[in-house]
């Protein structure tokens, strides 16, 4: 509506203009060589009008002719670019419903229009990976130029290749690189710290636990949990190099971050004691045992507080189970022990009659023949212990794997942090039981 108001209004003023010019007298003379005009003043204004306007028309003629072939080859190339953004949307629909093969086949065309950028290579790469074909999902993430989120989010397909394919050096790597070309990259964080630990890099994985605490990448009470395991191996390296100093800083930070990882605990007040701090060592075995009930603390604050006679340890032992529950087979082995064989026996009735197990009918059967010398009431009680409920050990909550001592890590399937002192669900094959001088509940453990 403008333009043709501003097109009749040019067209008024130039008949008004040509009006004006036809009502006015005059002429005007052109001399030149030999050749003379005088034409109308009306007549001149026309013929540099239309000659103005032929100049502006051939001027726009050349200029259409001279761009002509960009313009063709330009919008060749949006047509082009249109149908291959087309083709990657339709991959990219098909690669979330499921269609690999779909996803491979667009991405493949967009290949082919665009000319393979960024997207298109992470399309054929996760179609790829989808179709479980490795190498050419690892050739595309490859192909992706290292910088920007485009090169991150490639790094992030090779780092996921290396993991499904069990590289764990490679992973480490890529890992790595990708933390220090994007630090905020929380994502990464709990498979880098997995992966440092399976390299027993104890320092770098604390430093990385740290940050995914921080940034929220693993949930607060796990990532406590996480770092009082690092912080334990950290001490046990300082300790196993002389540095009592760092090998107490560490443990007392685990200690503070997990009061129930027991090992720990023991670790710690071990190195308070040798330190001259017994009376602190004595303190963190009797809130460890409030806390756990766990044997190894009793034996290890019998060892630390008592002399070797068997009446001092059994003294001690109830000195300590006063701060928790609990603790009555201990009591009955300590006083078998000491000979105390009332008291053995007494604190052996209460477990034989709510849950015996192999270790309680194995020290009946001991106390039997070291009391009375009663070896057929002893067989009795062995045999009773062959298919008994079995005691507790460490076992693995990955694989079930049982073991005498905890660590750190599975020794079968290689968990980390995964031992759980319980109760195993299967109980021991019968003739494997034997009593050695302690039970298997008495081992050396962790909650």
């Amino acid at each position: 509506m403008i333009r043709s108001a501003v097109f009749f209004l040019q067209l008024i003023l130039l008949v008004l203009a040509s009006v004006w010019l036809a009502n006015e007298p005059g002429t005007v003379t052109i001399v030149w060589r030999d050749w003379r005009i005088d034409p109308p003043i009306g007549i001149l204004v026309l013929i540099i009008v239309l000659l103005a306007l032929a100049i502006a028309i051939f001027y726009r003629i050349w200029r259409y002719l001279r761009q002509a072939p960009g313009r063709l080859l330009s919008s060749r190339y949006l047509n082009r670019e249109r149908k291959g953004y087309r083709e990657l949307a339709q991959g990219m629909i098909s690669l979330a419903a499921g269609d690999a093969a779909g996803a491979l086949r667009h991405a493949n065309r967009a290949d082919t229009l665009l000319g393979a950028p960024a997207a298109g290579h992470l399309l054929i790469a996760q179609a790829a990976s989808l179709q479980g074909k490795a190498a050419l999902a690892k050739e595309h993430f490859q192909a992706i130029e290292p910088e920007g989120d485009a090169g991150l989010a490639g790094l992030r397909g090779l780092f996921d290749l290396a993991m499904a394919s069990g590289d764990k050096v490679e992973a480490l790597r890529l890992g790595e690189k990708i933390k220090e070309l994007k630090p905020d990259a929380a994502w990464v964080l709990p498979q880098l710290f997995d992966l440092q630990i399976t390299t027993l890099d104890w320092v770098a994985a604390d430093k990385t636990m740290i940050e995914a605490i921080r940034r929220d990448a693993v949930p607060s009470e796990e990532g406590k949990k996480n770092r009082a395991l690092v912080l334990y191996e950290r001490g046990k390296s300082a300790s196993d190099l002389g540095d009592a100093e760092a090998a107490i800083g560490f443990m007392r930070e685990a200690y503070d971050l997990d009061p129930l990882l027991v090992s720990s605990s023991i670790e710690y007040a071990r190195l308070l004691n040798a330190d001259g701090k017994k009376r602190r060592a004595v303190r963190v075995l009797e809130q460890t045992w409030a806390r756990t009930n766990y044997p190894g603390v009793a034996h290890e604050y019998v060892a630390m507080g008592a002399s070797g006679l068997p009446g001092d340890r059994f003294k001690a032992l109830r000195k300590l189970l006063a701060h928790g529950e609990g603790g009555a087979l201990l009591l009955a082995e300590y006083a078998f022990k000491a000979q105390l064989w009332g008291e053995a026996r007494r604190h052996l009735s209460a477990i034989l009659l709510d849950r015996p197990t192999a270790s309680s009918y194995l020290l009946m059967a001991n106390i039997e023949e070291g009391e009375n010398g009663n070896t057929e009431a002893a067989d009795t009680w062995r045999r009773s212990a062959a298919t008994a409920a079995a005691d507790k050990s460490w076992i693995c909550e990955g694989c079930g794997s049982s073991a005498d001592e905890w660590s750190t890590a599975c020794g079968n399937c290689g968990g980390f942090g995964v031992q759980r002192w319980k109760e195993p669900l299967s109980a021991p094959a019968s003739g494997q039981i034997e009593y050695s001088g302690s039970f298997p509940l008495l081992a050396n453990a962790e909650d």
